[in-house]
């Protein structure tokens, strides 16, 4: 046996360990970028739900606000229908056109 042999069987031993790092490191990196993909995924269709129901509570909302203000829109316009009144009845004031 030389000094050749035990050359080669180094380079050999030295070579097959950086391959099985890097086999390693690439099979890690692969898992990382399966996850990263999963996690877009879900958050995408998390927003996409979180999205539809934000704007079936905005509609409602709006329908209930509409029911609510409804009454004092009412009060209010029969409010300045007795002011206007009154003003067109009292002496010495002048009428609204």
């Amino acid at each position: 046996m030389d000094l050749g042999f035990w050359r080669d069987l180094v380079l050999f031993y030295l070579l097959s360990m950086q391959l099985i790092v890097t086999l390693v490191a690439a099979g890690v990196l692969y898992l990382c970028v399966r996850g990263a993909q999963r996690v877009r995924r879900r958050a995408t269709e998390g927003m996409h739900r979180l999205r539809s129901s934000s704007s079936s509570l905005r509609s409602r909302s709006d329908q209930l606000a509409e029911r609510a203000a409804t009454p004092w829109i009412r009060s209010a316009a029969a409010v300045a229908r007795a002011k206007a009144s009154v003003r067109a009845l009292l002496p010495g004031r002048s009428k609204p056109v």
